[in-house]
């Protein structure tokens, strides 16, 4: 968001990622920040024996991370990468690099991660003389790639990777694993005629920032945004830098490496001297030619990638500067549940088929490229209307694969229209990326051309953001009180607590006005204590006063769930208070389940043993699947709205029943959200549902209002 704002409105003369009060606080007091590094994890990062500083890719990286966001750091070479992981742990580092999410490893040690910055797909190195057995540094796969990769097999660990290929290069063990890059530059110079190595299938290995358990969360934040900012074509261009850097060829490492034909070399005369020089330009054009090779073809679809796309379009604007081109960011809509359903093999060849499938319906001067994971990008030759139609045939084509037809798949895509002399590709990316978002937020099966709007939709998001911090020190974020009602009996029996923005003189705003934008710049945390904290504080307020009260339920973003002193934060408010968990549920949107369902498993038993109920809200909004009821111990159901609004028709109410009657199987109560009509509830009593949420009983209240409905209920009669 902020590259964003600083390319299009040109609000930052820098490159300066925008802070929170508390981030730039944290940055003004924060020492120099550890970073632990394996020193033998060339070429991505290791310890240049000459400088005695970090050298590679991670150490690119970080110096435009310190540009970027104004951090310092400090480097703590280890010997490994498990030794790494261990100075993390042990909080003797605040930061690792190069780290890979391990989710079971990160819960049981309480560190958590930042965004990936880079995906690396992994290879097999295999010695086929070598002693039947597998060969895998220690903590260099992920838990479950290493259970999977090693079943069945004899296996030996090392403390790091080279020693890992060591033993296979001698024969004592037969195969090994390796990010493609490590294995390109430890093989370079390897005497491995006859060995194969090949991608497997479905493990890319994403790198991201490890934090350590006493890291404080400006921390994370401000590493979140610093890596927002870089595009991938950066991150592209230090892999490149430090494939051809670290380690150049002189013709001190050529004698080392190669002592026989160096001996044959000293022993000729001057033009022979000639030729040895040759050589080693040859050799290390020949090095760098496979390390490239390793870069600009993509491992899964053998066709190109990102940074083979970007320098090919860029020739093609300079030979052709006022040409009309489109660019064209696709993405397909949850791919990952065909990997969940039918397995990372059938996976990647379907990404396999829709590559070959763009690339070969290409019209010459066309191109298009796989970015990352389930996106590709396009460049077509015309403007956006025809390009559009271009993106939906070419999108129907694949319907035309007889194979393909078993799959159910959806997409959106952005297109950009490249202006006369315009060379920025970054920029046409970020644009055609962000009429993606867009249409991703609208519906499946959709084409959005960027437009002046959304300059305007950022402009309108930069002057939200420059207020909403100091109205929430104001108190224009207030909680309205929706009730919740048991449709037989007409009792209400609970209320949810929604967040409006009350600025003065103006009606209040709606959730749906800023919540997507505090979702993003991750404002969202600080909001959803306010508003919490507000309703323990009218809790507090009813029971002191002897008055009538119900359970409030709290909304809370996905964002709360790495964050491990949420649970103690939530507790201590309403211990504050003296408000009893009892009278506090606390909702939690289905969609956080699809990014890491053992954690929010954890989180749940964890604030149940508290006393607070869990609600999984919006359920059915999203791709949810019933196998997700068994396995989230929740107490409260939410059925989403959409539901409601079908329910008049037959099959959906067939559904409704079925959801309702499996979820009171498992001693969850449901809640049927966005309840408008009396046909809507008379229906939903038909299919067993009790309680209701919506206008046809109650529009949200104000607090004062909403108190006097609760007298209004206790009053009545039962």
């Amino acid at each position: 968001q902020s590259r964003l704002l600083a390319k299009y409105l040109s609000l930052e003369p820098t490159e300066a990622v925008i802070l929170t009060e508390r981030e730039r606080a944290y940055l003004d007091a924060a020492p120099a920040i550890r970073v632990a590094y394996d020193a033998q994890g060339a070429p991505l990062e290791y310890l240049n024996s000459e400088t005695g500083t970090m050298a590679g890719f991670s150490a690119l990286l970080l110096s435009r991370l310190s540009r970027r966001t104004g951090l310092k750091f400090t480097f703590l070479p280890a010997s490994s990468y498990a030794q790494a992981r261990k100075l993390l742990i042990r909080n003797e580092a605040d930061v690792m690099c190069g780290f890979e999410t391990d989710y079971d490893w990160m819960a049981r040690w309480e560190v958590r991660s930042t965004r990936p910055y880079a995906s690396l797909p992994m290879a097999t190195v295999t010695n086929p003389a070598g002693r039947d057995e597998i060969v895998v540094a220690e903590d260099y796969l992920g838990g479950f790639w290493a259970s999977r990769l090693t079943a069945g097999h004899s296996t030996v660990k090392t403390a790091t990777a080279g020693e890992a290929l060591q033993r296979v290069v001698l024969g004592r063990s037969r195969t090994t694993f390796l990010n493609a890059y490590a294995a390109g530059y430890l093989l370079r110079d390897t005497p491995y005629d006859g060995f194969t190595t090949m991608a497997v299938p479905g493990y890319v290995r994403e790198l991201s920032l490890g934090l350590s358990p006493e890291a404080p969360n400006e921390l994370l934040g401000i590493l979140d945004k610093g890596l927002g900012s870089l595009s991938p074509m950066e991150v592209n261009d230090f892999l490149v830098d430090s494939l051809a850097a670290s380690e150049p060829m002189t013709l001190k490492n050529f004698i080392a490496k190669n002592p026989l034909s160096a001996i044959l070399y000293l022993g000729l005369v001057l033009g022979a001297a000639v030729v040895a020089l040759l050589a080693i330009m040859w050799y290390r054009g020949q090095t760098l030619r496979n390390m490239r090779e390793r870069l600009y073809v993509d491992p899964l679809t053998r066709r190109w990638t990102g940074q083979r796309f970007r320098m090919e379009a860029e020739k093609l604007f300079q030979n052709d500067p006022d040409g009309h081109f489109t660019i064209v960011y696709l993405d397909i809509l949850e791919f990952k549940y065909i990997n969940d359903a039918h397995g990372y093999d059938q996976g990647d060849r379907v990404l396999r088929a829709i590559s070959e499938h763009l690339t070969e319906n290409l019209a010459p001067g066309e191109m298009s490229a796989r970015l990352m994971a389930d996106h590709f990008v396009l460049l077509l030759l015309g403007d956006q209307a025809s390009s559009e139609g271009r993106v939906y045939s070419l999108w129907r084509g694949l319907k035309d694969i007889s194979w393909m037809s078993h799959y159910s798949m959806s997409f959106n895509a952005g297109l950009y229209l490249r202006q006369p002399g315009e060379t920025d590709l970054a920029a046409m990316l970020d644009r055609a990326n962000y009429a993606r978002s867009a249409a991703k937020r609208t519906m499946p099966n959709l084409v959005v051309s960027y437009n002046e709007s959304f300059r305007e939709s950022i402009r309108r998001d930069k002057e939200v953001e420059a207020i909403m911090r100091t109205s929430l020190l104001q108190g224009e974020f207030v909680p309205y009180f929706q009730p919740k009602v048991d449709m037989a009996t007409g009792r209400m029996v609970g209320a949810e607590a929604l967040v409006r923005w009350v600025r003065p003189g103006q009606e209040p705003l709606l959730p749906d006005r800023f919540i997507p934008l505090f979702e993003k710049n991750g404002f969202i945390v600080d909001l959803d204590f306010h508003i919490y904290e507000q309703v323990c504080a009218h809790l507090s307020q009813w029971l002191i006063a002897a008055s009538p009260v119900v359970p409030i339920a709290c909304n809370f973003s996905r964002l709360h769930i790495r964050d491990r002193h949420f649970c103690g934060r939530l507790e201590g408010i309403a211990a504050q208070y003296d408000v009893s968990p009892q009278y506090l549920e606390l909702e939690i949107t289905e969609s956080v389940a699809m990014e890491n369902i053992d954690l929010l498993v954890a989180l749940m038993r964890r604030l149940q043993r508290g006393g607070f109920s869990i609600a999984i809200d919006d359920f059915g909004a999203g791709y949810s699947s019933l196998g997700l009821l068994q396995r989230l111990p929740a107490n409260i159901l939410k059925l989403d709205r959409s539901f409601v609004d079908a329910i008049t028709h037959r099959t959906d109410r067939v559904i409704i029943e079925g959801v309702v009657n499996i979820a009171h199987k498992l001693q969850m109560n449901v809640v049927c959200e966005g309840v408008e009509t009396r046909e809507q509830a008379e229906v939903l009593r038909s299919v067993n549902c009790r309680l209701a949420q919506g206008y046809y009983y109650s529009r949200p209240l104000e607090a004062a209002d909403f108190a006097r409905y609760m007298m209004e209920f206790a009053e009545r009669p039962g």
